[in-house]
């Protein structure tokens, strides 16, 4: 045999083997997804014979033939659809005597309502104020940049019951109702506008009219000449004249009478405080992404756009913005389908949207887990409608020096404040508002308000309905959880005396409001002396700090053992908001890992599995997930006997941790493919790849995300209220609840909002803190 035919022979040989290699590992390959499917599989199949089981139990029967029964209750606003003419389906006002499933037609319409209002309205206002935060006036930038601070520092919840409260129901009643330019009528009933009424019938002048407008419009939004835009705006502006003076419309205005207004359209007072809250919370989040993205565009193109003799605001308009837009709306996207899932807050003032009236049709029909059904489909069809049309805009649009240190006083004024006419204008008539405003809010706070409420309910919204005799557990526990805290900010940078100065400051104010009565401060303040003294050991004690993740888990465990003899569903107030941020934050961490690393795994079920839980998450309300998990966990397990507090904390986790895990994924994509050849070159394991050169690297990248994740997490505690838990903010409705105190809703609500602030620019605070400290360890 000669030296070729020899190495034919191996080279068949090794190409055979090759073969059955990749077959094995084909086959195994194989075997691991069916594996993985037939778990799923059998896990669905057990969670199914447990509900069905535990249903059976309670003798409930599982069907949706409810739908067709009569409703047999009033909705105060909404329409749904009948049976029109021929096949097209009519719409009319709900009634009682309609069907269960017309009552979740009208439910869905009320949601998609105000949705689509809000995200047109966010949009513009979140737009202005991010252009806003860049202004060169200075008083206009500092003005957008506390309106956004504040908005996306105090929990939305809490800011739709001050809109509703506080703002709303202190309108006029109809009998002097404001009269607004335009026919608009403010009152106590709502908020009436003029409409507009096709009078035209099918003559052909009223259908030229209505095309030329149309068309017009489409110009002047999308034509790239601003000239032909200014032209389109006139001729629709033409057009839409002729055909009111013709008939083809009618303007139909609102006459305010005795007790209502007659005419018009009208938005009640629940509607308007939703819309208001959800607009404002919106707009400040897009306001902060609009930002980001024109900060990230090329210095160059506003010198060369200033040397091409440009305005500021033409460059804006035209240069800015259109490149800014391209960028932006994926991010716009997540924002409406967040907007789209917060109008399920509406409950709070009782708008019937589509959760509200869930929970109606719930306690009358008894058919619980297949109203959550119909709930969740709901809003996942509107999540999927939003992504796609932003999906669409997106493809449509992508087809394919520093300021100079002025240091006196007068030139820092002309430069800021005066330096064009229109800054001038403008200055001179937000400052004078502005300090209007500012010396009325503290005139009323030092002069009027009446603080004391907040001294002597002091307990109750610091730790709810928890037993006065037991009251030292709830305090140690906060000591113990300060000094965890305090430990772990000494892990990111070093105490400093100012900063126990602020720690103190809630503490003395509180003091203050008490005439100087410190009795009810010194629980407070032992907590604050807690939260430095951890801060300080991780500061300058380095030992510390390696035996920090032990020393947390046990305070964690600690806490639990203290306050968990009264009984777990006593806990309430600011401690509860706090402890369920903690346990969120804390579990929601490794399930969001592994969901990430499970989403980019190369077991297409494993795969396909880990983006439908975190999409259908991403896609719903958080209130319906608690809510859910409420509802379903004493079906599934009824011999755990677990207690709402721990059903709540489930339902938080697996909402949160689909979060988390997409701010991994993106963290993980961040990482060069060339560490990871690099590690399996020197012959490490795919886990020990993850685990020690690509996961460390994600989280680097995430941090500022993660922390985010946890001021959300905070702010959305107060959901807890639909589970029956006594959250800080449902303290102060409890407090308010008083006759004794019944009118004291802007001292609660005020205490409310600031102690929120304070403790969300605090996590904001830590947070560029140790992104800072994380940049500083890289370079």
């Amino acid at each position: 045999m000669t030296i070729h035919e020899t190495s034919a022979i191996h080279g068949m040989v090794e190409s055979d083997s090759l073969k059955s290699r990749r077959l094995r590992n084909r086959i195994r390959h194989e075997a691991i997804q069916l594996g993985i499917v037939g778990l799923v599989v059998v896990l669905l199949g057990i969670l199914a014979y447990a509900v069905k089981a535990g249903l059976s139990e309670k003798g409930i029967r599982f069907s949706f033939s409810f739908l067709a029964n009569t409703a047999g209750f009033d909705i105060s606003e909404g329409w749904t659809l009948t049976s029109g003419e021929g096949v097209v389906p009519g719409l009319s006002q709900f009634s009682s005597d309609m069907s269960v499933a017309s009552a979740f037609v009208t439910g869905i319409f009320n949601t998609a309502k105000v949705a689509l209002l809000a995200i047109a309205l966010s949009t513009i206002l979140g737009t202005l104020l991010g252009v806003g935060r860049l202004s060169t006036n200075w008083v206009v930038r500092n003005l957008c940049f506390w309106i956004v601070e504040f908005v996306r520092n105090t929990p939305l919840l809490i800011q739709l019951v001050f809109w509703y409260f506080a703002v709303v129901l202190r309108f006029p009643p109809m009998a002097s109702a404001a009269k607004l330019y335009g026919g608009l009528i403010v009152s106590q009933q709502g908020i009436y506008v003029p409409t507009l009424a096709w009078s035209g019938g099918v003559s052909t002048l009223s259908l030229i009219l209505v095309t030329a407008t149309w068309v017009s419009v489409l110009g002047a939004v999308f034509d790239p000449i601003r000239g032909m835009r200014r032209i389109c705006i006139a001729v629709a502006v033409v057009c839409f004249g002729l055909l009111i003076a013709t008939g083809g419309m009618t303007v139909d205005f609102p006459v305010a009478n005795k007790f209502k207004a007659s005419g018009g359209t009208s938005i009640s007072p629940e509607m308007a405080a939703l819309l208001l809250a959800v607009v404002v919370n919106s707009a400040s989040f897009i306001a902060e992404i609009v930002r980001g993205a024109i900060d990230a565009l090329p210095k160059s193109q506003w010198e060369a756009a200033g040397s091409l003799g440009f305005s500021r605001r033409d460059t804006v308009n035209d240069i800015v913005l259109p490149q800014v837009f391209r960028v932006v709306l994926p991010s716009f996207g997540n924002q409406y389908i967040s907007l789209t899932k917060n109008t399920a807050l509406g409950i709070a003032v009782g708008y019937p949207d589509l959760f509200n009236i869930y929970g109606t049709i719930a306690n009358q029909t008894g058919h619980s887990l297949e109203g959550i059904i119909i709930v969740m489909a709901s809003y996942l069809i509107l999540s999927w409608i939003i992504s796609s049309a932003v999906y669409w805009a997106n493809r449509r649009l992508n087809p394919n020096g520093s300021v100079a240190m002025i240091t006196t006083s007068m030139k820092w004024t002309r430069h800021n404040l005066f330096g064009k006419p229109f800054d001038a204008v403008l200055s001179l008539l937000v400052i004078p508002s502005v300090l209007w405003l500012a010396y009325s809010i503290f005139g009323w706070a030092l002069t009027t308000a009446r603080w004391d409420i907040i001294a002597a309910s002091l307990r109750v919204l610091m730790i709810g309905v928890f037993p006065a005799d037991q009251a030292w557990r709830a305090w140690t526990a906060s000591a113990i959880i300060g000094a965890i805290l305090g430990a772990g900010l000494g892990c990111v940078f070093s105490f400093k005396p100012h900063h126990g100065l602020v720690l103190a400051l809630p503490a003395l104010l509180l003091s203050i409001v008490d005439h100087g009565d410190l009795g009810n401060a010194l629980p407070a303040l032992g907590v604050v002396a807690a939260t430095m003294l951890g801060w300080v050991l991780t500061s300058y004690v380095p030992v510390s700090r390696s035996v920090m993740p032990a020393a947390a888990f046990t305070g964690f465990i600690a806490v639990v053992a203290v306050m968990a003899p009264p009984g777990v569903g006593l806990w309430g107030g600011l401690l509860l908001s706090v402890l369920l941020t903690l346990v969120t934050s804390v579990l929601s961490l490794p399930i969001g890992i592994l969901l990430a690393f499970g989403r980019q795994s190369r077991l297409s079920s494993l795969r396909i599995i880990c983006t439908w839980y975190i999409e259908v998450m991403r896609s719903v309300p958080l209130i319906l997930v608690v809510y859910w998990i409420w509802i379903l966990m004493p079906v599934l397990a009824p011999q755990w006997g677990l207690a709402d507090v721990a059903r709540g904390m489930i339902g938080f986790t697996i909402f949160y941790a689909a979060y988390v895990a997409e701010y991994v994924r993106s963290g993980l994509q961040a990482v060069p493919r060339a560490q990871t050849e690099a590690a399996r070159s020197l012959g490490m394991s795919e886990f020990d790849i993850n685990r020690s050169t690509v996961l460390p690297q994600a989280l680097r990248v995430v941090v500022a995300p993660l922390v985010g994740n946890v001021l959300d997490i905070f702010n959305s505690a107060p959901l807890v209220f639909i589970i029956g838990l006594t959250d800080f903010l449902r303290a102060g409705q409890m407090i308010l609840a008083n006759p004794q105190y019944g009118d004291r809703t802007f001292e609660v609500l005020s205490f409310l909002l600031i102690t929120y602030f304070l403790v969300g620019s605090l996590i904001t605070y830590a947070a560029r803190k140790l992104e800072d400290h994380m940049a500083t360890s890289t370079r």
